[in-house]
């Protein structure tokens, strides 16, 4: 029993993952990458719990996890179109190769946010930084 209440003092709790809000919306956002596009649901649910009462912690995890959707999804959209129009303009596909890099960046930075986000919340910590576009 003591070591429970030591559990619970440090942060951590005898409650499901799943009522922890941000946790899910991390879940979400690592899904993506098997099942395709979870992170819009996780985005969405991110939007919709920040409206919502919810304890103190979790309002930075919101904040972090909208802000990692949009720095994940904007530099796809623009490497996306940047190739698809390079590729029909030249109709060759060695555009592919400079656009690679910038897709792999997106999608490490953006499961590291998760990562990162996921961890504080197990243990109901705040972000300690949720503006910011580094990790």
């Amino acid at each position: 029993m003591a070591d429970e209440e030591k559990s619970v003092r440090a942060g951590g709790s005898n409650e499901s993952l799943l009522s922890n809000r941000p946790f899910v919306i991390g879940l979400l956002f690592a899904a993506t990458v098997v099942l395709g596009f979870t992170n819009i649901v996780g985005v969405v649910l991110a939007y919709v719990f920040r409206g919502r009462e919810h304890e103190a912690w979790e309002a930075s995890h919101f904040r972090y996890l909208i802000a990692t959707f949009w720095l994940a999804f904007v530099p796809l959209v623009i490497a996306y179109v940047s190739f698809i129009s390079l590729f029909l303009l030249t109709n060759n596909a060695i555009w592919g190769l400079l656009v690679f890099p910038v897709i792999i960046a997106a999608f490490v930075h953006s499961m590291v946010r998760t990562i990162m986000s996921m961890m504080k919340s197990n243990i109901r910590q705040p972000m300690p930084n949720p503006n910011s576009w580094t990790i």
